[in-house]
């Protein structure tokens, strides 16, 4: 809960995925680990959403969320650095072009 207040996103992503690798290492049933994975992904993104349109408290985490899934809604702002990287993708592959000879 105290990395949901803070700016560092990543370590709370890092925190859920290493709980959820703890949990089927353990041998966990699936049931209980998709019911509650489910209940705490839509607790989560829903308390996201009430603090960040209701109380201005981390608006940039929705704007990155939406900035991923449609980059090409705010391409000269937000989704500008995922447009990049898709670019790169596209134009070099997997394993990029490598160093070219003119």
């Amino acid at each position: 809960m105290l990395l949901g207040v803070q700016s560092h996103f990543s370590a709370s992503v890092i925190i859920i995925l290493v709980v959820a690798v703890m949990m089927i290492v353990a041998g966990s049933r699936v049931v209980h680990f998709v019911s509650f994975g489910a209940v705490g992904a839509g607790v989560g993104i829903g308390l996201m959403y009430i603090l960040a349109k209701f109380f201005d408290i981390g608006a940039y985490r929705l704007t990155r969320i939406t900035s991923f899934l449609n980059p090409w809604a705010d391409a000269q702002d937000s989704g500008w650095q995922i447009i990049q990287s898709l670019y790169a993708i596209g134009s070099g592959g997997l394993f990029g072009v490598g160093l070219r000879r003119q």
